[in-house]
C-alpha cells in the first residue's frame, strides 16, 4: 500500500543531489536499480563507484524510500512495495490529476512526466551550469545518466531551455500517493526556497490548539497536522458542490468546484479560519488546495 515518503521539496532536493553524483544509464537488472558499481562489478569500466540506473527505476527507488545519503549498496536489495514493480505507464497511472495539458505545470508542484517508454520529473525552473532547466531524468540521451533537461508549455523536451530538442512528453501527473505537496516551495537561482511562511518564526505543523487561540484566515499554509484524524480519503457530501480554495476561508480564490460524491485525499494537514471552522489541505483533481471539512465525510 502506497504511503507518503517525503515532501515535494525533499523530492526535488534528492533528485538534484543525485544529478551531482557520478551516474550513467543502464537498463539491465540489477544495474538499472540505482546500483552502486564497485571495481569488480561495474558493467562500465569507466564508471567505477558510479550510480547506474534507468528512468523509471530512478523514481521507483526514491518513491520507495531510497536513501541518497547512504547508497553504498545496490537499491535492488530493497523493497518496491510502495509503488509495485511497475512500468513507466504503471507508475503514472498511480498519480493523480493526470493530464496532457503542459500549461498546468507549476514551479511549486513537482510532477511525473511521461512519454512512451520513458519517465522524468518536472521540478520547476532553476539555473545551473549557466543554463535553465526544470526536469530531472535518467536517460541514455545527451551523454547519459541522471541529468537535467527542460520541458516547455507544449511538452517538448530539450537538453536545456533553448537547447537541442529530442522527443515530446505526452502526459504528466501529481505524485500524491507518495509526495506531500502541502509545504510549498519555489525555485530561486537553482535553490529551493519556501514560498510561505514569509516569517521564519511562523508556526509549523504541530498539535492542534483551540481555534480561538490561532486561526489563519487566508493562509496558503496548513499549520496543523493530525494523521490519525485526517490522513485519509474523503467524499464531498454537499449537493451544491465544494470549492477547492487556494487558502483558508471563503474569501480565497476557488480553483474549481467538486461535485457531490467526488473523492479527495488529505494527508493530515489542516487549519482554522476566523470562525474556527476546520479546513483540510487536500489533493484534488484541481490540484492541492483547502476544502471546508464540514462538507467532507
Amino acid at each position: 500500500m502506497s504511503k507518503i515518503v517525503m515532501t515535494a521539496k525533499q523530492l526535488v532536493d534528492r533528485l538534484k543531489y543525485l544529478e551531482s553524483e557520478k551516474t550513467f544509464y543502464k537498463a539491465k537488472f540489477p544495474y538499472n536499480l540505482l546500483y552502486v558499481n564497485g571495481a569488480s562489478k561495474s558493467p562500465n569500466p569507466y564508471s567505477v563507484n558510479a550510480i547506474s540506473g534507468d528512468c523509471v527505476n530512478l523514481y521507483k527507488a526514491l518513491l520507495n524510500g531510497y536513501d541518497v545519503n547512504n547508497h553504498t549498496v545496490g537499491y535492488y536489495q530493497s523493497t518496491l512495495g510502495n509503488t509495485g514493480d511497475v512500468t513507466e505507464w504503471g507508475l503514472l497511472q498511480q498519480c493523480s490529476d493526470i493530464s496532457k495539458d503542459f500549461t498546468k505545470l507549476k514551479p511549486s508542484e513537482p510532477r511525473l512526466l511521461y512519454m512512451s517508454g520513458h519517465i522524468g520529473g518536472y521540478v520547476g525552473d532553476f539555473q545551473k551550469y549557466g543554463k535553465t532547466y526544470n526536469v530531472v531524468e535518467c536517460t541514455s540521451s545527451w551523454g547519459g545518466g541522471i541529468l537535467f533537461s527542460y520541458v516547455d508549455s507544449q511538452g517538448r523536451r530539450f537538453k536545456s531551455k533553448g537547447g537541442e530538442q529530442r522527443k515530446v512528453w505526452t502526459h504528466h501527473g501529481l505524485m500524491t500517493p507518495w509526495i506531500d505537496y502541502s509545504q510549498h516551495y519555489d525555485t530561486v537561482d537553482g535553490d529551493m526556497k519556501p514560498l510561505t511562511p514569509a516569517n521564519p518564526t511562523e508556526p509549523t505543523p504541530t498539535k492542534p490548539v483551540r481555534p480561538q487561540q490561532a486561526t489563519h484566515e487566508g493562509s496558503t499554509v496548513a499549520h496543523y497536522f493530525d494523521a490519525e484524524k485526517y490522513s485519509k480519503g474523503f467524499k464531498v457530501n454537499t449537493s451544491s458542490g465544494l470549492n477547492v480554495r487556494s487558502g483558508v476561508g471563503t474569501n480565497t480564490i476557488s480553483k474549481g468546484v467538486l461535485p457531490y460524491g467526488s473523492m479527495v485525499n488529505c494527508y493530515g494537514y489542516y487549519d482554522y479560519n476566523k470562525d474556527g471552522d476546520v479546513w483540510l489541505y487536500c489533493s484534488t483533481k484541481f490540484g492541492s488546495g483547502f476544502c471546508k471539512a464540514e462538507f467532507l465525510s
